[in-house]
């Protein structure tokens, strides 16, 4: 289904953001400096519009909750995109293709789209301004029209509720109480083409697999960190999150099939530097002072392999002071990654609907939201038996656009998942003298009498027994 917006007067989508000494509440705009309505604000509206049907009694509270979910474990029926202007792609497009003009720049490109207005506030007893209370505000124009795609896997009672609620929705953003925000709004339906996740064929298979998938993230995606604040992401999809979302793709019964056959094991998902995948930089990589990058690689050294020199060579070198490198990610040829985050901003309105903005009040809150930026593309492995890499494939032939991690039924979680390489797992053994081991993840260790340890004595006997082999020293 398609959600178009048009807007019948200038709306405030407000960012929390200013802009320099100009514009002291910015609206929502992307890099190209398009302006979009986020998807959050949009289905806070359209519960908002449901939530007073059901205090009419046009709907029961069963299902309004069915539909928009309720506190607990019970979500959304239905995802929603940010709304983007009507004909979004080509116009990028266009922009791309003249980026080296001096007329494409984004603030540019924003004033296409919007104006500046200035409030003030008037003492009632003077009629004369309060002194510093001039405020600049950025508003996007009226007239223009916003698209967002809607998915909901429903009867067809439940999305015309949803329709109806939608087309209740009158206004939207910043001082709707004041002239800005008027829209209208529809729910139509609209069918896209199919999405193809699996890019590996069935007859390649072994008994043992190694399953590459890539995601490329089509929004923002929230990987909250290890302490659940949500003001702070991880830099990388963990292994457990795909899992996840994976066991959500299958449903109860396939996934119960999946893992009755054996051990299936998902890598996390790090950042990918063109079609290769990163991994963490080592903590023992050191750089030159004051080094630069080359062409995107910087040269390190790494200290556990350091090569002690002759005494006459050292004399005559001149002493070169070292730094800790502190690379996130790498590739095998050196190639440093980075992964670029963000931070969003929102609120939530008190339950009296009668005050219209937020209070920060115990039932109103202003939070943040920091997340993985669209546009980036992260990789991983999946290791399987052949029976799990055929329900794998069968499965993800037959699925549809897939949303993943927090607030995937908003604006965050849309992404491109692809199953697109395919090797075989062999138990082929080497002779070797020296071996590095890098953990490319957080490892847990247990004792022989199941506590948790760090020990490294219990790593050595850990990778004794999963490599069939005897290790003189660690």
């Amino acid at each position: 289904m398609k959600l178009t917006i048009k807007l019948l007067s200038d709306l405030c989508t407000c960012s929390g953001e200013t802009y320099n000494s100009m514009v002291d509440m910015d609206v929502v705009y992307d890099e190209n400096g398009l302006p979009y309505i986020p998807a959050k604000r949009i289905k806070g509206c359209i519960r908002e519009a449901a939530l007073e049907m059901m205090e009419f009694g046009l709907i029961e509270r069963e299902k309004y909750e069915k539909i928009f979910g309720k506190e607990g474990n019970h979500c959304s029926a239905f995802s929603l995109s940010n709304a983007y202007i009507e004909n979004y792609d080509q116009i990028v497009a266009t922009l791309k293709a003249y980026k080296d003009n001096e007329l494409v720049c984004q603030q540019k490109v924003l004033n296409e789209y919007t104006s500046i207005r200035t409030q003030t506030a008037v003492d009632l007893e003077t009629g004369v301004a309060d002194e510093n209370s001039l405020r600049t505000i950025r508003v996007v124009n009226k007239g223009l029209v916003f698209e967002a795609d809607c998915e909901m896997n429903e009867s067809a009672e439940t999305v015309e509720l949803l329709k109806q609620a939608v087309s209740l929705v009158k206004h939207i953003g910043v001082s709707r109480t004041r002239g800005l925000g008027l829209v209208e709004m529809k729910l139509t339906d609209c069918t896209k083409e199919a999405v193809k996740h699996v890019q590996i064929s069935q007859s390649e298979l072994s008994e043992k697999n190694r399953i590459g998938y890539k995601i490329h993230l089509k929004s923002a995606l929230i990987c909250k960190s290890a302490k659940g604040n949500q003001a702070d992401t991880e830099d990388y999809i963990a292994g457990s999150k795909v899992l996840g979302m994976i066991a959500g793709q299958l449903g109860k019964e396939k996934y119960k099939e999946l893992m009755s056959s054996g051990e299936l094991m998902v890598s996390n998902a790090y950042i990918s530097n063109g079609e290769e995948r990163c991994l963490p930089g080592r903590i023992s990589l050191q750089k030159k002072k004051d080094t630069v990058y080359e062409n995107g690689i910087l040269q390190t050294r790494d200290m556990m392999y350091v090569v002690e020199e002759p005494e006459p060579q050292k004399k005559n070198k001149k002493s070169e002071q070292m730094t800790p490198a502190n690379i996130d990610y790498i590739t095998k040829d050196g190639m440093v990654a980075d992964v670029v985050t963000e931070i969003s901003y929102h609120h939530q309105r008190p339950k009296d609907k009668s005050i219209g903005r937020a209070t920060a009040n115990n039932d109103s809150s202003f939070y943040q939201l920091a997340s993985i930026s669209a546009g980036q593309s992260f990789r991983g492995y999946i290791y399987a038996d052949r029976k799990q890499t055929e329900i794998l494939i069968s499965a993800m032939e037959q699925i549809g656009n897939i949303r993943m991690g927090y607030g995937k039924n908003s604006e965050f979680g849309a992404i491109e998942f692809v199953l697109d390489e395919l090797s075989a797992v062999t138990s082929e053994k080497q002779i070797m003298h020296d071996a590095m081991v890098t953990l490319v993840s957080d490892l847990i260790l247990y004792n022989e009498n199941g506590v948790l340890t760090t020990e490294i004595g219990v790593m050595k006997e850990y990778l004794e027994s999963l490599l069939d082999v005897k290790i003189w020293r660690l």
